[in-house]
């Protein structure tokens, strides 16, 4: 009897021992964190139309997961194991159980992608720019684009286009469809706009949002150099208002379509564009580049002065000399061609 009472005894241990590891290990599976550390921050995303064991797959592949075998458990018991998945961008810095990650894989819990954008020429090179940071590709944004040109209930042109976009940081979704994300970005730009102190400025020079955004994207590739941006932009505003052609090289360069032209010549300046500043009277029809929010608000808070010409200065700055009368510019430029002459002798020697 005695050996017989050991033994169920020794049994019993033995099975309670056992139901004790298996829970301690069910828990451990489920609330244990099983991401490695040392994978962290880890930038997972997930395709439409993803399925579980793509996701599975991926994680296991780049040894993210500490015990890849108890993630499918998990999953299967939270009922995210079957069929298509959410999509999206899931950034994973923290150490975190399969409970924590299939509970914010399974609803979706996204983490917003840091979308930038500026220094484009075009609105297809800015489709380009935003599609490398997005899932989505630059066509289908280039399409959603050009069907806004094509709906009449609004004031978008080929021409100013790209004045509705406003180069920012914006926070959103990386699955985002085309047409959602161009809703949130013409949001953005009408809030820039509304705001009270541009509205005053608009109404003081007398000019649209989208003249503003034209005219400070001819200043934008006039001069990098922030204290010249807005006396720039008012020698442009005074030769305007004279009925003097802007006369900037920048609009060549844009009509020419040649982005990387590093010097103006005269036969460019004959181009038959309506970009070319040299040939007509006025703004171009639109903007010939993305100007930076600094450039934009330069240009509504244009000096008022009475320079109507500026030509680079003798230096490696980049920085400009302004003058009042034609006689002065010639100056200021015979002087700036004597110093560029020397440069490249300079340079044969």
């Amino acid at each position: 009897m005695k050996i017989q009472r050991k033994f169920w005894i020794a049994l019993l241990g033995s099975i309670a021992v056992l139901g004790i590891l298996a829970l301690w290990l069910g828990w451990t599976a489920i609330y244990g964190n099983n991401l490695n550390e040392d994978k962290l921050p880890y930038d997972l995303r997930i395709p439409p139309g993803s399925r579980f064991e793509e996701v599975y797959h991926r994680l296991k592949s780049d040894s993210v997961l500490r015990c890849p075998w108890t993630f499918p458990i998990v999953a299967r018991l939270m009922k995210y194991s079957r069929g298509e998945v959410p999509s999206g961008r899931y950034l994973l810095d923290t150490p975190m159980s399969n409970y924590e990650l299939i509970a914010r894989l399974r609803i979706g819990e996204q983490t917003p992608v840091a979308l930038t954008f500026h220094n484009v020429w075009t609105y297809r090179q800015l489709a380009g720019v935003i599609a490398r940071q997005l899932w989505m590709d630059s066509l289908s944004l280039v399409r959603e684009m050009e069907k806004r040109i094509d709906d009449p209930s609004n004031d978008i042109t080929t021409h100013n286009l790209l004045s509705h976009f406003i180069p920012n940081t914006y926070y959103v979704f990386w699955d985002i469809s085309p047409s959602s994300l161009l809703d949130r970005l013409f949001h953005e730009t009408k809030k820039f706009w509304n705001n009270p102190k541009r509205q005053k400025r608009l109404q003081h020079l007398g000019m649209t949002p989208h003249e503003v955004y034209t005219l400070a994207s001819i200043v934008e590739r006039e001069t990098q150099h922030e204290a010249e941006k807005s006396i720039i932009a008012g020698v442009y505003i005074n030769r305007l208002r004279k009925g003097m052609k802007l006369q900037a090289d920048p609009t060549v360069v844009y009509a020419v379509g040649q982005y990387d032209l590093g010097r103006v010549l005269y036969r460019h300046l004959q181009h038959p564009s309506p970009y070319n500043t040299y040939k007509y009277a006025g703004l171009p029809p639109g903007p010939i580049y993305m100007p930076s929010i600094s450039t934009i608000d330069s240009t509504l808070h244009a000096r008022k002065h009475d320079y109507l010409f500026f030509c680079a200065k003798p230096n490696r700055e980049g920085t400009h000399a302004f003058s009042r009368t034609w006689k002065e510019h010639l100056r200021n430029a015979r002087i700036y061609q004597r110093w560029l002459n020397a440069q490249v002798k300079d340079a044969k020697q």
